[in-house]
Parts: C-alpha cells; sequence; structure tokens
C-alpha cells in the first residue's frame, strides 16, 4: 500500500472510529469559508463538470500533482474537458464521507462508489478517494489525490458504518 494511501486510510479509521479523535476546536470563519469553497468545487464544479467555471475557483497559478494532469490549470481544463465529452451528465455522485480544514489546507476523503470487479465479476471492492487542496486567495493553488480500493466488507463496515448500505 501507498505511504499516502496507509495515511488516508489510518487517519479515516481514526476519525471514524474514535469520537473523541474527531472532536477539534471550533473552525476560524477563514477556514469555514475555505472549506465551503472546497466542498463547493468538488461536488458541483467537479462532479457536474462545469469546466467553463474552473477559473472563478482555481488560480492561474495552480499546481496538479496528479500523475495523469501535466500539472497546471490549462491542463486541468483541458482533462476535464475530455472527461466532459465522455459524460455529458457528469460524473457519478461521490460521497463525502470526512472534511477537514487546517489554515489554507483542505482534505475531502471521499467514496467513489462500489466497483465490481473486471477479472472476477463475483467480486467488488469500494473505493475511497482523498483529495487534499491548498487555497490562497478564496482559489484553489494547490491539489494531491490518492485512491484506494477496500476489498474486505468487514473492514469497509467498520470503516464506514451505515455509509456502506447507500451504495448498494
Amino acid at each position: 500500500m501507498k505511504p499516502l494511501q496507509w495515511l488516508a486510510l489510518a487517519g479515516l479509521t481514526a476519525l471514524t472510529c474514535n469520537p473523541l479523535l474527531a472532536q477539534t476546536s471550533a473552525r476560524t470563519p477563514e477556514e469555514q469559508k475555505t472549506l465551503d469553497r472546497a466542498t463547493e468545487f468538488y461536488t458541483n464544479i467537479i462532479g457536474k463538470l462545469k469546466v467553463e467555471q474552473f477559473k472563478d475557483y482555481v488560480a492561474p497559478t495552480f499546481i496538479e500533482h496528479h500523475p495523469g494532469v501535466d500539472g497546471n490549470l490549462d491542463s486541468l481544463v483541458a482533462y476535464f474537458t475530455a472527461v466532459r465529452q465522455k459524460n455529458p451528465n457528469g460524473m457519478p455522485p461521490e460521497k463525502v464521507l470526512v472534511s477537514l480544514v487546517d489554515r489554507d489546507l483542505v482534505a475531502l476523503v471521499v467514496v467513489r462508489g462500489k466497483h465490481i470487479d473486471k477479472k472476477d465479476p463475483s467480486k467488488s471492492y469500494l473505493k475511497l478517494g482523498v483529495e487534499v487542496m491548498r487555497f490562497k486567495d478564496g482559489k484553489q493553488v494547490e491539489h494531491w489525490d490518492e485512491e484506494a480500493n477496500l476489498t474486505d466488507d468487514a473492514k469497509v463496515a467498520s470503516l464506514l458504518g451505515s455509509a456502506q448500505s447507500t451504495l448498494r
């Protein structure tokens, strides 16, 4: 397992299995604004592939760390324009399980859905994603992401509780 996958799953486990760890100090108004902006961008702009609105949410100096995208705003727009051509009605909805904000950094842990194993259709897995974004002046300036496939139903149930049943 990649280090970022391990870290994401360990953090998710800690937050969902230990309510004392999930309690944090109150967010500042600026942190709440940043979190709202990140969630809006992720669910309504990326999710609905509103590529023409990217420049309202993403700074011109944006740096993308996803290996499939060259690393700047123009590449991000080109990437999601191609995705929109294949998915004109938008992306399948993703459930945000955990959202964290610390100053200018936001992390979203999302369920990307239940997937059937292409090699063995009798097996399925739950795909989780971690989106980490850095903001400056209300716009995203940097992004990292990682995915993990959970195949053990007991592990999925312990991490997600009743959220798993909404994906069936």
